[in-house]
């Protein structure tokens, strides 16, 4: 897992700001871990500098390690969510690959893969378990629609994400 203080975060290509701002970012998550702040601190600081309208960045590969983490060894009541965003990140790079959006981050993932492929295999392990367990908080993530990607299917799990967001959009207009 990339150290938050290795400078390498620097290089990374996040959808705004820049890389040097993600390990502060998780910083704040994880000190908000199990406390009403939670996904303020989430969704205000560390989302959208790594998936962003269902897309990804380099940075992605190096934050995915960073929610296993959060999902193993602490105590949070969003893991459903965390699970379907790391299983969103994985589709995108089986189907489109990951854009390197920063200069210098070319190279970079070398050392960086064991520790996604682990933490992929960590989020396999663990939604399938969480779908047996609590399926109606799965289901609303979106984590049962996109669950097909951890197991190496990215176009099943696009396809059931967008049928589940066209089903919920029809259901909200009703």
């Amino acid at each position: 897992m990339l150290a938050l203080t290795d400078p390498r975060w620097a290089s990374l290509g996040p959808f705004f700001g820049e890389g040097a701002d993600i390990p502060r970012a998780i910083e704040r998550w994880l000190g908000s871990m199990g406390t009403d702040a939670e996904q303020d601190a989430y969704f205000d600081h560390l989302f959208e500098l790594f998936l962003h309208q269902e897309t990804i960045t380099d940075a992605a590969i190096a934050v995915v390690p960073w929610l296993m983490h959060a999902c193993t060894q602490l105590e949070t009541r969003h893991r459903a969510m965390y699970l379907a965003h790391v299983a969103m990140v994985e589709a995108n790079r089986l189907e489109y690959g990951v854009p390197r959006s920063a200069a210098g981050s070319a190279g970079l993932f070398d050392d960086l893969m064991p520790d996604y492929r682990a933490a992929i295999g960590q989020a396999r392990a663990m939604a399938d378990d969480l779908i047996g367990l609590r399926p109606e908080d799965a289901t609303e993530h979106g984590l049962v629609a996109l669950r097909p990607a951890l197991h190496g299917d990215a176009g099943l799990a696009w396809k059931q994400w967008h049928d589940d967001w066209k089903s919920k959009s029809a259901r909200a207009s009703d």
